[in-house]
Order: structure tokens, then C-alpha cells, then sequence
């Protein structure tokens, strides 16, 4: 390290960080955190108001966009548990069985609920970024923390004063932004990336199956049984090319 940088970081119980960094605990940096404490002798319906549970929680922070993986209770039902209302930002986690699954919640699910098996927690915003805590919240950093802190049990769960108790790095808020814009950048190359890879599979295995059955002819095209019925013949197998 430069001498001359030196200045510029400091010491904390997490190790060496930016000078205006600061360490910051879970419970301090919510405006609310909770969980259901009771959440039996749900009635669902076709429609109405849905429910998020742990199998809609993506790996990228997200939550499932197919309405049809979710299950519905009616506004009434719903209005039983008020302090489970989802908000935009608002961030759900899995406290219990396949613990830390963690999604941010996105406007279209507005007025959702969650359940028992799920916690709600609203990050203060005037210094907390959340698209920044999302990448934070998923990464291996806050992951092996969250076990740590985890009861010891057969099944994995945590309670709510353990999981305020987690502490962690906090850049200012505007340089969370810009490490959020970064990381969502790179999260779309990698959707991008992998959408062109599967479109190329498709392809692959459409072609695979043409180059396996028909061939290519002296030009080096794809031969066509249509158009060119002598360049086959019958075999157990269907029509394949005749020197074949």
C-alpha cells in the first residue's frame, strides 16, 4: 500500500475500510422489522391479494414474476395482519429451513403479504441505498455472517435480535449508489449473456438434429428431402441421405 493512501482508510472491527465508511448493525440501520407471529388456517382464493413465501425468493434478490406460481388470500384475511403489508423496497428474507433467501420487494407487489416462514424489513432510506443493501444482503459477506449468527439446530432459523445484531460496512449513500449502478450493470450483461446462450442452444440443438439426419451436400449446405428426394432413401430410421 501507498504511504500516501494511508489517510484514507481506517481500522474497524470488520477490518481495514474507507475513512468515510462506517460499521453500521442490521437493527440500526431498519425502520421496521417483523414477522408473523402466528399465521394459521389460511383460506386461499383464486384472486385477490398474493402471498410470498420462500419458493418465490430468486438467488439474484428478486421474486417471481409468473402469477401463476402464487398462491392468493382474500383482502379481508389479509387485513388480519397489517404489519406484513409489502411496500416497494421493502426487503423479504427466509428465517426458517432454506434460511437467507433474500428479495427486495418491486412495485407490482404492492399490498403482498408473506408468510410465517419470512421476515419483513424496511431499511431507513435517507442512508441506505436500497438497490445497493440488495447486492449486499445476497452476497457471500452477509451469507456466512447470517450463519454465524444462525441457532444451531436441526433446522436453520434466526431470530429477530440475532439478525440485528449482524454488522456490517456502509459507504456513504451516494457512493452506494454508484456501486449499485455497477453491479446492476453487470447483473444485466449477465442476463443478456445468458439469454443469448440459451437462444444459441436452441439453435445448436435444431441444427444438430438437421446435421445428424439430413447432412450437407458437396456445397456444403444442409441437404433438403423435399426438393432433392433422390439424395435419399428409406432406413429403419426414416429417410436419411443415400451414401449414408
Amino acid at each position: 500500500m501507498k504511504a500516501g493512501r494511508i489517510e484514507h482508510i481506517k481500522n474497524s472491527p470488520l477490518g481495514m475500510i474507507p475513512a468515510d465508511w462506517d460499521i453500521m448493525s442490521i437493527g440500526n440501520s431498519l425502520n421496521e422489522i417483523y414477522r408473523y407471529p402466528t399465521y394459521f388456517n389460511i383460506k386461499y382464493v383464486e384472486s385477490g391479494v398474493p402471498e410470498i413465501r420462500g419458493e418465490l425468493i430468486k438467488e439474484d434478490g428478486t421474486i417471481e414474476e409468473n402469477d401463476k406460481a402464487y398462491r392468493y388470500i382474500s383482502k379481508e384475511t389479509a387485513n388480519r395482519f397489517p404489519r406484513v403489508h409489502l411496500e416497494p423496497n421493502d426487503f423479504v428474507m427466509s428465517v426458517r429451513g432454506t434460511m437467507g433467501k433474500i428479495a427486495i420487494v418491486p412495485e407490482r407487489l404492492r399490498g403482498a403479504v408473506i408468510t410465517a416462514n419470512l421476515i419483513r424489513m424496511k431499511f431507513v432510506k435517507s442512508f441506505i441505498e436500497p438497490k445497493w443493501i440488495r447486492h449486499y444482503l445476497i452476497s457471500e459477506f452477509f451469507q456466512e455472517a447470517l450463519d454465524l449468527a444462525t441457532s444451531a439446530t436441526t433446522i436453520k432459523t434466526i431470530q429477530v435480535p440475532q439478525l440485528c445484531a449482524i454488522n456490517f460496512i456502509r459507504p456513504p449513500i451516494n457512493e452506494q449508489r454508484r456501486i449499485a449502478e455497477i453491479l446492476d450493470a453487470i447483473d444485466e450483461a449477465i442476463q443478456k449473456t445468458e439469454a443469448l446462450i440459451s437462444k444459441l442452444k436452441a439453435i445448436k440443438q435444431g441444427l444438430l438434429h438437421d446435421l445428424l439426419t439430413r447432412g450437407l451436400d458437396e456445397a456444403g449446405k444442409l441437404r433438403d428431402p423435399k426438393d432433392h428426394p433422390e439424395q435419399f432413401k428409406d432406413s429403419p430410421l426414416g429417410k436419411i441421405p443415400k451414401e449414408w
